[in-house]
C-alpha cells in the first residue's frame, strides 16, 4: 500500500486560513449578540429640518435679495417690500442672512454670516442663534460653547441657562450634581419663575421633597404673585 505525503506548507496555509475564518465568525457572531441584547453603538442621527416647500421658496428668494444688499446692490421696489422687515430692524443684513439660512437648515452659510454679524452686533442674541445652529446640526461641544459666551454676555437670561441644561442633560450625559449646579445657577443669574419651577421639578422627580419644597418657598418670595396658585404645593411637600 502505497504511503500518503503531505505537503507541510499546504498544511500550514490551509491552517491558517481556517483559523482566520473561524475568528471572522465568531467576531461577526458577537456583533449579532450585541444588536439583539441592543449595545451595539448608537448612530447620531441629525432631524432632518421640517419646512414646506412653498417656505423654503420664499426663504431662499429672500435670502437672493438680502445677497444683493450685503454686496451693495440697490433693490427693486416690489423686492423691498417682500422681505421680512424684522430681519432689517438693525439694519443688520448679515444677521437678517444668517437668520435665513438658519431657517432654510443651510448651516455653513448660516455660521459664516452670523460670524460676520458679531463684528457689528456682538451680543448674546448672536451667540444664541449661532448655538441653535450647531445643535440643529448635531455639533453639540460647539452648541455648547456658543450658549457659555450668550451666558457671559446676558447672564440674567433665563432661556439660555435651560438651553444649556437640557444640552447637558441629554447629550453630554450630566449627572444630579452638575444639572444642579446649573439650576442653582440659573436662578442666582436671572431670579426667573422658571427658573426655580424647573430646579423644583427636577429635586422632586428625585424624590428629594424638602429641597423641593425649599426651591419652592424661594420662588414665592421672589414671585408672590404665585402664591395662590402654588401656596399648597409647600405644604404638600412638606407633608410628604
Amino acid at each position: 500500500m502505497p504511503k500518503v505525503r503531505f505537503n507541510e506548507n499546504l498544511l500550514v496555509l490551509v491552517s491558517i486560513v481556517v483559523l482566520l475564518l473561524f475568528m471572522g465568525l465568531i467576531i461577526l457572531l458577537g456583533s449579532f449578540i450585541k444588536m439583539f441584547l441592543g449595545e451595539a453603538p448608537e448612530e447620531v442621527v441629525c432631524p432632518e429640518i421640517q419646512i414646506t416647500e412653498e417656505e423654503r421658496a420664499n426663504l431662499e428668494q429672500q435670502a437672493t435679495w438680502l445677497l444683493k444688499l450685503h454686496q451693495g446692490e440697490a433693490l427693486a421696489e416690489e423686492e423691498a417690500a417682500l422681505i421680512n422687515s424684522s430681519c432689517l430692524d438693525d439694519d443688520n443684513i448679515a444677521l437678517a442672512l444668517g437668520f435665513t439660512y438658519y431657517q432654510l437648515g443651510d448651516y455653513q452659510p448660516a455660521k459664516d454670516f452670523l460670524s460676520l454679524a458679531l463684528i457689528e452686533r456682538d451680543d448674546s442674541f448672536v451667540y444664541d442663534l449661532m448655538a441653535q445652529n450647531e445643535l440643529r446640526h448635531c455639533h453639540y461641544q460647539q452648541a455648547r460653547e456658543y450658549l457659555l459666551t450668550a451666558l457671559d454676555r446676558r447672564p440674567s437670561e433665563y432661556s439660555y441657562w435651560e438651553k444649556l441644561i437640557n444640552l447637558e442633560k441629554k447629550h453630554f450625559q450630566a449627572d444630579d450634581q452638575r444639572l444642579a449646579e446649573l439650576y442653582q445657577q440659573g436662578i442666582e443669574a436671572s431670579d426667573d419663575w422658571r427658573a426655580f419651577t424647573l430646579y423644583a421639578h427636577f429635586l422632586e422627580g428625585q424624590e428629594k421633597y424638602q429641597e423641593a419644597a425649599d426651591v419652592w418657598t424661594g420662588a414665592l418670595v421672589a414671585h408672590p404673585q404665585y402664591q395662590e396658585h402654588y401656596g399648597s404645593r409647600v405644604d404638600w411637600l412638606r407633608a410628604k
